[in-house]
């Protein structure tokens, strides 16, 4: 994956990075999706392969705001970037509601299998399933607060 980051520049409401090609994922958890989903500016995609196994794809421009709750140290960059792209999906309808904590999990898995080494000095590689565990922790908790105290469905990101 290749993005630009850039701590003068806004890109578009208050975004931070922009990534510069298109790259995949593959998603680890069923979140119910029956029809693929291509964003109206192709930013992103749901995409289904012949085996069935449910793809995002990632396209140039599409810019996040990195890790929201969290420092935007190199290995959680990408992470940040799928987990935002799964919440737009829930909001443009492509995944169900119910997917939010699967989403949060997602974030986990991501965490733990990332190629990026975490130096030593944030804790490095021994603190990676304590920090995959509190980022996931963090997360369910900010949405949950958020739903707390209103009657209102609540809209976890805004676009």
């Amino acid at each position: 994956m290749e993005f630009t980051e850039s701590s003068e520049l806004v890109y578009q409401s208050g975004m931070k990075y922009r990534n510069v090609k298109p790259f995949y994922y593959k998603l680890h958890f069923h979140y119910g999706a029956e029809y693929e989903y291509l964003h109206p500016e192709s930013y992103y995609a749901l995409k289904k392969d012949s085996h069935g196994s449910w793809w995002i794809v990632v396209y140039a421009g599409c810019c996040w705001d990195g890790a929201t709750k969290y420092p935007d140290y190199k290995w959680m960059k990408y992470p940040s970037l799928i987990h935002d792209v799964l919440h737009w999906l829930i909001k443009r309808g492509a995944i169900e509601e119910r997917c939010n904590d699967l989403i949060d999990r997602e974030l986990q898995h991501m965490i733990l299998n990332t190629r990026v080494k975490i130096p030593w000095w944030q804790g490095g590689e021994i603190t990676k399933r304590l920090r995959a565990a509190l980022i996931r922790r963090a997360t369910g908790l900010a949405n949950e607060k958020a739903a707390q105290g209103t009657d209102t469905p609540v809209h976890r990101i805004v676009i």
